[in-house]
């Protein structure tokens, strides 16, 4: 029964990340930090190594003791809690992606204000973990609010309408040609296209399990986010399969990092999360100028709000989503207050 019940708990906490990771601006590290699920995550992926490999082969070739050892490795690895957080963020993706994509367009003042007030509550969560906050701890954070914030602001208003256009351009070319367009998903997948949306994957995985950094807003960035959209509406296995390889590569590679320096500079390492969630709010403001380019919401620029229904909304949403944070702080304390007591 309790078995069951920490399944069922690991899967939600799964879908809680996979909707965090579809939302440009909201992070799924933020996410898997608010579970308390964080350092247990990057662990486990930091355990996946040569030894796991080298299980997995001699299972295949059916070596005597072949599978004793492989299911040491799976136990070490922590292979089901991960599967169980894959399977549920995977199938959250899948449900969700349309219905995100509607409330951002449809409701999108209210949506962010609830992310705005989720991740605002949510940074106490990191900083409990704290055994002390110097001057080293300061200036990280200080360093990881401006990287945010840079990155938030690496691309323009202008650039993302021009770059909205040119794609919807391209998208009715194809359509009228019947032709290949790169960037296209459901265009021709050459070699380079593909290159690219693996080369995509790796990078924007390193971004979504650092708490701040929105890996969906990277893709943006990387121009390929509505092209995974579109891969995962019409269930193109082919950039689904190459976009996964590439996450499972980036992933595998940044936890390492990752790992290392939760074991040698964990204080550092918190303060520079907690300013990545700082930093992240500037992103998450609700209120933006903003054109429709075929049907769909290009922010330009933030605005101050008017006192209006939609202003309200918006308000109650905030305080929805910092509520239901504060919440769990109070009555379901994380495994990352332990983890954070255990080094003081």
């Amino acid at each position: 029964m309790i078995a069951g019940l920490n399944i069922l708990s690991t899967a939600l906490k799964g879908c809680l990340l996979g909707v965090a990771n579809i939302i440009p601006g909201v992070s799924g590290g933020t996410m898997a930090l608010i579970l308390g699920i964080y350092e247990r995550l990057i662990k486990s992926l930091n355990n996946v190594d040569l030894g796991f490999l080298k299980a997995c082969v001699a299972l295949v070739s059916m070596a005597p003791g072949a599978k004793k050892n492989f299911l040491a490795q799976l136990q070490r690895i922590d292979f089901w809690f991960v599967l169980t957080l894959v399977l549920g963020a995977v199938g959250a993706i899948f449900a969700s992606s349309k219905l995100i994509v509607f409330f951002l367009s449809a409701y999108h003042d209210p949506t962010y204000g609830f992310f705005l007030g989720l991740i605002l509550v949510s940074i106490v969560v990191p900083w409990r973990m704290m055994r002390r906050c110097g001057l080293k701890e300061v200036v990280v954070m200080f360093l990881a609010v401006t990287l945010t914030i840079t990155v938030t602001r690496s691309m323009s208003g202008e650039e993302r309408l021009e770059h909205a256009v040119k794609k919807q351009q391209l998208t009715q070319s194809a359509k009228n040609e019947d032709s290949s367009i790169r960037g296209n998903s459901a265009g021709k997948r050459d070699f380079s296209y593909l290159a690219w949306i693996f080369c995509s994957a790796a990078i924007a995985i390193s971004a979504m399990i650092l708490p701040g950094i929105s890996g969906s807003f990277l893709m943006i960035l990387l121009g390929v986010y509505f092209d995974i959209l579109e891969a995962i509406s019409q269930f193109d296995f082919v950039v689904l399969s190459v976009f996964v390889a590439g996450m499972g590569v980036g992933i595998l590679v940044f936890a390492r990092f990752l790992n290392y320096v939760f074991e040698h500079f964990f204080d550092p390492t918190i303060g520079f999360l907690v300013g990545l969630m700082v930093g992240s709010l500037y992103g998450l403001w609700p209120f933006r100028d903003y054109e429709l380019v075929d049907g769909k919401r290009i922010d330009l620029g933030l605005i101050l709000p008017s006192f209006d229904i939609n202003f309200l909304v918006t308000l109650g949403t905030f305080f929805a989503g910092g509520g239901m944070i504060a919440l769990m702080v109070i009555f379901f304390p994380s495994e990352n207050d332990q983890l954070g007591k255990g080094r003081r």
